[in-house]
């Protein structure tokens, strides 16, 4: 369900998946928000934690997903040990500007 990555935004989801990702409320389509540094579950193993958010309503979700050894220590690496947040999709988006207007931004 997820495609891990070698280089920004490093996981994304399937094609499948990507068409489920609504948000749960309003339907809206749901923006990447922010990716995690892999790290090591409790239960063993690694994961990575990829955060969404729905643009209309601000719902907001996590996902923990499972990756391969290999590939999170690769990718940890290649993320300097810091999270990936899309800045440049959130500032490109006509309904976020719309919301920050109203709140009185800009």
């Amino acid at each position: 369900m997820w495609i891990i990555l070698d280089e920004k935004p490093y996981i994304k989801p399937t094609p499948e998946m990507k068409q489920k990702l609504n948000c749960i409320f309003c339907g809206e389509q749901l923006i990447l928000r922010r990716v995690g540094i892999p790290r090591i579950r409790e239960s063993g193993g690694f994961a990575m934690d990829i955060a969404y958010k729905c643009p209309k309503c601000d719902w907001f979700v996590i996902f923990g997903v499972v990756i391969p050894e290999d590939k999170a220590k690769h990718l940890k690496k290649k993320m300097q040990n810091k999270q990936y947040i899309p800045e440049d999709i959130w500032l490109h988006s006509e309904k976020v500007k719309e919301r920050l207007e109203s709140w009185g931004y800009w």
